[in-house]
């Protein structure tokens, strides 16, 4: 009986190394393209200071609006307010008055 050596294929050599390459790059790709990965969180972070940025504006809005509320409750009626409510809706114009067409 004879024990014969064979010579491993150089092919044979490179598998561990290929599927390590493969893996490793498969990781990283994803890594930076993936759902969390480093370019969608520089975009969530864009996306987040647009939408910091417009609710500020609705927040202004909103203190606005409850400030032009407050005026109407009947204990500190504004008589401008009243006034100036009640030309906007009935499309009244007093005859001294100087109307200022808004620019559209």
């Amino acid at each position: 009986m004879s024990t014969r050596q064979r010579k491993r294929r150089v092919v044979a050599k490179l598998y561990v190394p290929l599927l390590c390459v493969l893996c490793l790059s498969y990781f990283a790709f994803h890594a930076l393209n993936g759902d969390y990965g480093v370019y969608a969180k520089k975009r969530m972070a864009v996306r987040i200071a647009s939408l910091e940025a417009e609710l500020a504006a609705l927040q202004s809005e909103k203190l606005r609006i409850e400030h032009r509320v407050s005026l109407l409750k009947p204990e500190s009626l504004d008589r401008d307010l009243i006034d100036e409510l009640a030309r906007r809706n009935l499309n009244y114009v007093h005859v001294n008055d100087i109307v200022v067409l808004p620019h559209e």
